[in-house]
């Protein structure tokens, strides 16, 4: 299928979409999101490293687990992804993924993580 969504982690997930959106416009990336594009686990309610958080972003962009990518830096936010059946980039996480983190795509910095995106097919 082809990629529909990149989902990028913001350790902000954890606090309300207010948050969330402040800090995105103080560091100018506001731009690149509409509000109906930004997910708090806060607001959703489910945490990390439930699936139920990124199954229930998927359900609100009505795709498909394979019709998204997951860029994350932590290994809950990783088991989640995975969880939910999603294509994962792990962000500086390359040294950590073995077992059930296995499945991840280790990308050690931002610029990989690019490569990464190109090679999964978004």
């Amino acid at each position: 299928m082809t990629i529909k969504a990149i989902l990028f982690d913001c350790d902000g997930t954890l606090v309300d979409s207010e948050v969330i959106e402040h800090s995105l416009s103080v560091t100018g990336l506001i731009r690149h999101f509409s509000a109906s594009s930004i997910f708090s686990a806060y607001e959703i309610g489910h945490f990390k490293p439930d699936p139920a958080f990124y199954r229930a972003v998927l359900s609100t962009l009505q795709l498909l687990p394979d019709e998204a990518v997951v860029v994350e830096d932590s290994l809950p936010g990783i088991r989640s992804a995975l969880g939910a059946g999603i294509r994962t980039i792990a962000l500086g996480a390359t040294a950590r993924l073995a077992g059930d983190l296995a499945q991840a795509i280790p990308a050690p910095d931002l610029a990989s993580a690019g490569e990464a995106l190109k090679n999964v097919g978004a």
